[in-house]
């Protein structure tokens, strides 16, 4: 498939980012989906001639600190539904 180089030098529709969370020895992954205004919210983007550079904001860390905790939540109530 061929893309045309000025497609990647545009400021994305959409973003799909994929996480991958490591705890008690278990990897867990996890997929956050952006578009509109939430790609701003958590990401500040650059333009350096041809190259789009993405850059986490401080949203961003607090959201992914809120999904760490909700997964530890997850699973942490999961090995307590196993428990005798």
């Amino acid at each position: 498939m061929y893309v045309q180089e000025e497609y990647l030098t545009r400021r994305p529709g959409h973003m799909c980012i994929h996480h991958l969370f490591e705890y008690d020895g278990n990897t867990v992954s996890s997929t956050l989906s952006l578009s509109g205004d939430k790609i701003e919210q958590y990401y500040r983007i650059e333009r350096e001639g041809a190259q789009l550079h993405f850059h986490p904001t401080a949203s961003y860390v607090e959201m992914l600190k809120s999904q760490w905790e909700a997964m530890v939540a997850r699973l942490q109530s999961a090995a307590g539904d196993k428990l005798p």
